[in-house]
């Protein structure tokens, strides 16, 4: 059996990230809804990810931030 496509949905608002990870799931897909970038960045320190849906304006870390991390960071 192949792994499933993990995918992280970070978004501060609960309504947003609840309901597309929840249909996400349904699809199928691994998926870890997450509520702040800076969550997301320490969740990307041990976990491999393969696609991720971030909210670009967010309290603290944006998801352009997150998103530069980790490009800078798979190098």
């Amino acid at each position: 059996m192949a792994n499933k496509v993990k995918i992280f949905v970070i978004d501060d608002d609960p309504w947003l990230r609840e309901g597309l990870s929840n249909w996400l799931q349904e699809e199928g897909y691994e998926v870890w809804p997450i509520a702040t970038g800076e969550e997301a960045l320490q969740r990307l320190q041990n976990d491999e990810v393969d696609i991720i849906f971030t909210d670009l304006k967010m309290p603290g870390l944006g998801g352009m931030e997150v998103l530069k991390h980790r490009l800078w960071n798979n190098r």
